[in-house]
């Protein structure tokens, strides 16, 4: 009975000390649209998770998602202002996702011809912004989150036959170094 309560006790312990913890939700506008959550481990250091649509995939009329995990080290906290807290950040993580990313193909014929296909997506993440917290609870920032990684290709199938054009084929996923480089603006709930 005791170790049932001690183990209790414990696990007590590190659920309130989570709960403790600073947190942020909110959402990320920029090439993608996310949904995002930061939870601070070690003040000032944070983990942030986010999930979203992929326009890439929404232009080809195509249904697409992403998501990422970052952990970002507070590299500095200028004192720019006289109230609230400026922050730069930069940290590493990963992403994954279904995706729409462009395939090049060149037939027997010699002729290149550019697809967009869906299909899975892992990579490795990198991100570094700058962010203000108010006096009140709201954080804005901007941010740059590239994604260097793979991108897994469904089939290319003809519309009118059904035929196979493109065999599924592994590329290097081309959104993560182009489309990831636009800044993106953060506005989050901070509690």
């Amino acid at each position: 009975m005791k170790k049932i309560l001690t183990i209790l006790a414990i696990a007590l312990g590190i659920s309130a000390a989570a709960v403790a913890q600073p947190k942020a939700i909110g959402g990320r506008l920029g090439y993608q649209t996310e949904v995002s959550y930061q939870h601070y481990l070690g003040n000032p250091n944070f983990l942030e998770v986010t999930a979203g649509f992929d326009f890439n995939s929404l232009a080809q009329n195509d249904f697409g998602f992403l998501a990422t995990a970052t952990y970002n080290f507070t590299f500095a906290q200028p004192n720019w202002t006289d109230r609230g807290t400026w922050a730069w950040y930069a940290g590493p993580g990963i992403a994954t996702g279904w995706v729409n990313d462009k395939v090049v193909w060149k037939p027997a014929e010699g002729v290149k011809e550019v697809y967009h296909p869906q299909g899975f997506m892992i990579g490795l993440a990198g991100q570094v912004g700058l962010s203000y917290t108010f006096w009140f609870p709201l954080q804005l920032s901007v941010s740059l989150r590239p994604v260097v990684g793979m991108h897994i290709s469904a089939p290319v199938k003809e519309k009118n036959t059904g035929a196979v054009i493109v065999d599924s084929k592994a590329n290097f996923y081309d959104g993560g170094v182009t489309w990831n480089w636009t800044p993106t603006l953060s506005v989050h709930y901070a509690f």
